[in-house]
């Protein structure tokens, strides 16, 4: 019995010692082999495009991507926006050089190969939908984009995010999406 206490003894540090994981860490997933199991969650795809106002407009803040299996989730932080639903959008270049914002081009669109048929099809992704200022003009959202992706032929990183007027097409802000290093 005693023998059994010393080996619980020396074994419950070594047993123990992910239970102390620091924050930011995975701490594992069912069926995962230990070495991805301890991965940092920082390991993932980021991308971050930091907003700066178009001439007139004070609008700022940044829209960070974040590369997950099987979506791209989107997190938002604006302020300066006039109150109301704002449509932003993945532009085709990133140029934001330009004082109203033109700079960035058109809405990026990217060739999807057809589902059936001899030609691919042209697919306009750059929707990001809408944002929502409050009373103050700060939009702080968070959700879920299917379609973008941080890598391969399709990726985001290196284009702009403009973010539009509420109410015309006017562009308020626009901002270059880079990776995190």
């Amino acid at each position: 019995m005693r023998s059994v206490f010393f080996l619980l003894l020396f074994l419950l540090p070594v047993w123990g010692a992910h239970a102390d994981t620091p924050a930011g860490m995975s701490t594992g997933t069912p069926g995962a082999t230990p070495e991805s199991s301890m991965a940092p969650a920082s390991a993932a795809l980021t991308a971050v495009a930091e907003m700066n106002p178009t001439q007139g407009n004070t609008v700022q803040g940044e829209i960070k991507f974040i590369q997950k299996k099987d979506y791209l989730l989107v997190l938002a932080r604006i302020q300066g926006l006039t109150p109301g639903s704002h449509p932003f959008h993945v532009h085709e270049t990133g140029d934001c050089s330009s004082t109203d914002g033109s700079s960035a081009g058109g809405h990026f669109k990217f060739s999807q190969p057809p589902t059936s048929g001899p030609a691919a099809t042209v697919k306009d992704v750059a929707d990001l939908g809408k944002l929502t200022a409050d009373a103050h003009g700060i939009v702080k959202a968070k959700f879920k984009n299917k379609i973008l992706q941080l890598s391969g032929p399709n990726s985001i990183v290196g284009r702009s995010v403009v973010i539009h007027a509420s109410d015309s097409p006017a562009r308020v802000a626009c901002g270059i999406i880079q990776t995190l290093q």
